[in-house]
């Protein structure tokens, strides 16, 4: 069987969720060949059955896209007999006639709104609803994708499963003298409340700061503050007057992309914050309760189909929020139990529960 699949560029389309999990499935597989239409090379060279054939030229605008998609791809598949293809943008040719799948993973195909800039936005969901159509089965990362997209088309319902990716295996608990050397290098010895910063949660800041100055006026405790950040928003104002924080110096602003680094700040952590603003949920919250760190989060619709009984619900508001957080700093045995509640939670998240239903899904595509 030969697998096809357009890994996109996370530049142009949002992060490429083929790139994080194809190669993994294809190294599973070796007995079949998978073809990867990339316009930037991976580093899949130790995979024997790859073969990444270049998009050319370059597909830098929607006229582009679609002449790419309907003109080059039909006849690349047909040359490398492909059986299946894999479309992570959730567009495909239209005249295709081989067995397809869409894989949706992020929300602007689904969702009018979306925080994420893509200027093949418009393209998309012209053509989503007769992709949508064609396609053989529709794969969603999360059930509120899930949910979202059934709710706005019913007919997809019988050829939509839902498979949550796995958790990076780095997020793991530390021992307790790891755990000192992190609490050593970023806070000073002091136990933290974690703040993931990204696109997603930079803007309720505010509120978790406004929050911690409530926990530490009415909790006298030395506890610290850390907002974790990628480099790519290393240049951006995070905090707005953030020299007129009154506790500005207990409050730790760290940017890393190392993966290992970012999940032994996470395993330290005394609690996390995550209090995400949009129609969008990362894996920050499942990655800590992973690595047993109790999560504190907005309720909300979005919140509760993802985490379940697991964490310990909030307002955004500074107020309930700072009551969540003194709550669980005076109630070890509350700590103790999300710890354990997520734990069990997270451990559907497994590589077995991801790639098997995956592998099994293209397997039943292509079999009709």
């Amino acid at each position: 069987m030969t697998i096809a699949a357009h890994i996109t560029d996370g530049n142009l389309f949002g992060s490429s969720f083929l790139t994080a999990y194809l190669p993994q499935l294809a190294a599973q597989h070796p007995q079949h060949h998978f073809i990867f239409f990339t316009e930037q090379p991976l580093q899949t060279t130790a995979v024997a059955n790859i073969t990444q054939v270049s998009i050319s030229p370059a597909i830098k605008n929607s006229l582009l896209l679609h002449y790419w998609y309907n003109f080059k791809l039909p006849v690349l598949l047909k040359k490398y007999n492909a059986s299946v293809f894999i479309s992570e943008i959730n567009v495909l040719p239209l005249k295709i006639k081989i067995t397809s799948i869409l894989l949706i993973h992020n929300v602007p195909q689904v969702k009018k709104s979306s925080i994420f800039k893509n200027n093949y936005k418009r393209y998309l969901q012209k053509y989503f609803s007769r992709s949508l159509k064609k396609t053989n089965s529709v794969v969603c990362t999360a059930h509120y994708l899930e949910k979202e997209l059934i709710s706005k088309f019913d007919f997809a319902k019988q050829k939509t499963t839902c498979i949550h990716p796995p958790i990076h295996a780095a997020f793991k608990p530390i021992p307790w003298q790891q755990k000192e050397n992190t609490l050593q290098q970023y806070s000073g010895e002091k136990d933290y409340f974690l703040y993931p910063v990204s696109l997603i949660t930079k803007e309720n800041i505010l509120p978790a700061l406004k929050a911690f100055s409530l926990f530490k006026k009415w909790h006298k405790s030395s506890m610290k503050l850390v907002l974790l950040s990628g480099t790519d928003m290393q240049d951006t104002m995070l905090v707005k007057d953030f020299d007129l924080y009154k506790y500005k110096d207990d409050v730790a602003i760290i940017f890393t992309d190392n993966k290992k680094e970012v999940a032994n700040i996470t395993a330290s952590a005394y609690a996390m914050i995550y209090l995400p603003q949009h129609a969008h949920i990362e894996y920050f919250a499942l990655e800590a309760m992973q690595a047993e760190v109790p999560v504190i989060t907005c309720s909300n619709q979005l919140t509760k189909d993802m985490y379940g009984q697991a964490v310990i619900y909030t307002g955004i508001n500074g107020k309930d929020n700072s009551e969540s957080m003194i709550h669980l700093y005076k109630d070890e045995n509350l700590r103790n139990e999300m710890i354990k509640k997520g734990v069990l939670h997270t451990a559907g998240y497994s590589d077995k529960d991801f790639f098997e239903p995956f592998w099994e899904v293209i397997t039943k595509a292509v079999e009709g």
